[in-house]
């Protein structure tokens, strides 16, 4: 019984070792996505750059409007 409770408790430090180390890489994972400051920003029809016409950074496009695309 006492071997029981010895590999309950290892298996109980393998776990909770693999969930601090899952907790980890999640929490790196969502430090690289940044959330947006303000309201979203329409650009209208044109070419614009990045660095030069808006701030290097990540972005999250969507069309608007029925017939919009985008070319990234």
């Amino acid at each position: 019984m006492e071997s029981d409770i010895n590999k309950s408790e290892e298996t109980l430090s393998q776990l909770d070792s693999e969930i601090s180390s899952a907790e980890d890489k999640l929490q790196e994972l969502q430090g690289g996505v940044e959330k947006a400051e303000g309201e979203p920003k329409e650009l209208g029809a044109g070419q614009f750059f990045v660095g030069t016409d808006l701030p290097e950074g990540r972005y999250e496009v969507l069309p608007v409007g029925d017939g919009s695309n985008f070319t990234v």
